[in-house]
């Protein structure tokens, strides 16, 4: 039996209509977005939640997509320093989005901020942030390294089981299906044998990075008979998986390197869909020798 005391999806864009000219508040535009992504990230016609509430909001989907992760920062902030709840909820969206910026390259600095005696001003706690990020360069150059080596790591794995005439290639060529590797001949006409996109995954996961990588990897995934996610880590697999079942990703297959081999955690089990495999056999048919011309370059 449904709870009808359960809010509906309407309820939710009830909140977010005309949002901007009402003036509502912007913690109850990213709640009622949040609330609607709960669900998953599509409504019952397959756009993207976050278009729908852009729709009918009159803030930008990247607007709205800096509220949500400003909020998500407010609340994560607040379980951590439960004492002040009252300060943080009742930031401006402005310094909500900075603060959050802060919160992810020095937690300590949003600490000292909370226990000071006054709030900065904006433009103090936009410079503590860029001194803050400055800082934290270093880590993020490494983890950029980090996910290079993981991809040759990916690349010589793959080459190690393929057969005479086949490749393992970069692939950047076409607008939509812009995936680190595929598994093709090494002849024209060229054929696809399977797409594979590397993902290192982080001690924790941001669930809404992931949602968002999704929709991009789901136009990727319906170009190819088989598309596989390979992780650095078997971690934490659920916002993953959650996401390749709700986008009903069949095609999609999840693997895991284990010493000299990939290890498989998840089998595609059917076509895509949809399915813009012809869209792409179409492409590679006019493109297929050049792209090869440029694979054969790349190893001289």
């Amino acid at each position: 039996m449904s709870d009808t005391n359960q809010p509906r999806p309407m309820d939710h864009l009830l909140h977010l209509r005309n949002a901007r000219a009402q003036r509502v508040p912007w913690a109850d535009v990213a709640k009622a977005l949040l609330a609607l992504e709960q669900r998953g990230p599509l409504d019952e016609t397959g756009h993207p939640w976050i278009q729908v509430a852009a729709g009918v909001s009159g803030y930008s989907s990247n607007h709205l997509r800096r509220m949500t992760k400003a909020w998500q920062a407010i609340l994560e902030i607040g379980r951590a320093y439960p004492g002040h709840t009252d300060r943080l909820r009742g930031l401006s969206a402005s310094h909500a989005e900075v603060l959050a910026r802060l919160w992810q390259a020095a937690p300590d600095k949003v600490h000292s901020l909370l226990i000071a005696e006054r709030w900065p001003a904006y433009g103090d706690l936009l410079a503590l942030y860029e001194a803050s990020r400055i800082r934290q360069g270093a880590p993020a150059a490494a983890g950029r390294l980090a996910a290079s080596a993981f991809r040759r790591r990916v690349q010589s794995l793959l080459a190690d089981h393929i057969t005479t005439g086949e490749v393992i290639a970069p692939y950047l060529y076409h607008t939509y299906a812009k995936t680190d590797f595929l598994h093709v001949t090494a002849t024209v006409p060229i054929t696809v044998h399977a797409a594979y996109d590397c993902l290192v995954v982080p001690p924790k996961i941001d669930a809404d990075l992931v949602q968002r990588r999704f929709l991009s990897l789901a136009t990727e995934a319906s170009f190819f008979d088989r598309f596989w996610l390979v992780l650095s880590d078997a971690h934490n697999l659920n916002p993953i998986m959650s996401s390749i079942d709700i986008l009903g990703l069949t095609n999609m297959g999840v693997m895991v390197p284990a010493g000299s081999r990939l290890d498989i955690i998840h089998h595609p089990i059917g076509p895509p869909f949809p399915d813009r495999r012809p869209l792409h056999r179409a492409f590679m048919a006019r493109n297929g020798q050049r792209i090869l011309a440029k694979w054969q370059r790349r190893k001289e």
